[in-house]
């Protein structure tokens, strides 16, 4: 049996020292989870309230005799001087969409770990003495991981919790709370197509990207085409990743590199922003990951840099709340030896609406040094955006 070309053995040996540390990134999340309020229906004493909300008023006003005893005319009416009246009181829940993301991760790693269990069990049968050992150990670790996972659902609050794979709400979490991200991170790396079966009679499990993953990942390709554009087309250094397995599950840390004027301009993609002070890539308040960079570094030691979201949005409220993020790069965001914050910032969706046009407009990006920008597959944009981020980046 071979994953993605690789060997059961050697793939689930590569998988085994990461099951741990996932086990210990969930329990984390359940120490301390993320929550946010729904506001329940509740009839209260009206002078017990201390906010009085619009509904509230709006039921008051369709109550005349309530309005009259709260004026001081309960005199003249049924009702008491201090009248219930219904109201919304904030209950804290831990449905959160980035609690259900991590539900999801867990059982999916498990649902990869036991089949991969059964199989080196299998393959066990017909070693050597020494290889059947090895097979059943590994085969032994990935069940009890297992176990552990269901145990860990189970018997905390993502038991209540309905799984469901990361939505956009989620991803704010999972990318920017450092606890969050290091287990999407770690079952990423697990769930990821090379460590995916064969399905039997030659058929192999494809990847499966989310929409707005696939839009990053071709935001990164669009952005290198751009500056090329812009530049006129050069060879580009590859990181440590290269561009060739883009269908890999975690690019994290993906660089790619050209010379110019002299100097060195850097695309970098998921580069993580340490809360370490003194890493070359620092962030003030916690961990951050920006979906692209892009760096210059000049002959003189001297460089700048710009930050760029890739956001698959096109609702005014949904590019409304993606613009925080953006906010926070910009502020808590220092590359060393790049004059330390950001030049600029730019979120890159693949449509701009009427109500969000302003952002997108030349005046309000001259103005800022940040907005929207259009970048949609399939059509051409001439270079305009490299040339954006060049002009921002101030190399000659």
């Amino acid at each position: 049996m071979s994953l993605a070309g690789v060997q059961v053995g050697l793939a689930v040996a590569a998988m085994e020292p990461l099951l741990a540390p996932l086990l210990d990134a969930i329990a984390a999340v359940v120490r301390s989870p993320m929550t946010y309020d729904l506001h329940r229906p509740v009839d209260r004493r009206m002078h017990a309230i201390r906010r009085v909300r619009p509904e509230t008023l709006r039921w008051v006003a369709r109550h005349p005799e309530v309005a009259a005893a709260l004026g001081g005319g309960a005199q003249e009416t049924s009702v008491p001087a201090d009248p219930w009246v219904p109201t919304r009181v904030p209950e804290a829940t831990v449905d959160h969409p980035a609690n259900r993301a991590v539900r999801w991760y867990a059982e999916r790693v498990a649902g990869v770990l036991d089949p991969l269990a059964i199989a080196l069990r299998k393959a066990a049968s017909g070693m050597m003495d020494d290889a059947t050992a090895w097979c059943l150990a590994l085969a032994r670790a990935l069940e009890l991981a297992s176990q552990r996972l269901r145990h860990l659902v189970r018997s905390s609050f993502l038991g209540g919790v309905p799984a469901a794979p990361p939505d956009e709400g989620a991803m704010l979490t999972l990318q920017d709370e450092p606890r969050y991200a290091r287990v999407m991170r770690l079952a990423r790396r697990i769930i990821g197509a090379r460590f995916s079966a064969d399905a039997g009679d030659g058929e192999v499990v494809a990847p499966v990207r989310a929409s707005f993953e696939l839009y990053e990942l071709w935001c990164l390709l669009a952005l290198r085409r751009s500056i090329d554009e812009a530049l006129g087309a050069a060879e580009w250094e590859h990181g440590a990743f290269g561009v060739d397995p883009l269908l890999a599950h975690d690019l994290g840390g993906l660089s790619l590199r050209r010379a110019h004027a002299g100097g060195t301009l850097l695309i970098g993609y998921n580069h993580t922003f340490s809360a370490q002070a003194g890493r070359s890539r620092h962030a003030l308040t916690g961990e951050r990951r920006p979906d692209l960079v892009v760096s210059w570094r000049g002959a003189d030691g001297e460089g700048s840099w710009v930050v760029l979201d890739a956001k698959y949005r096109v609702q005014r409220a949904s590019i409304t709340e993606a613009f925080a993020s953006l906010h926070v790069y910009r502020d808590a965001l220092l590359l060393q030896g790049h004059g330390g914050r950001p030049k600029a910032g730019l979120l890159l969706v693949p449509e701009v609406g009427r109500d969000c046009a302003n952002w997108a407009s030349p005046g309000f990006l001259a103005a800022h040094g940040l907005g929207l920008w259009r970048l949609r597959p399939g059509e051409s944009e001439g270079g305009a955006l490299g040339r954006w981020v060049l002009q921002h980046l101030e190399c000659a």
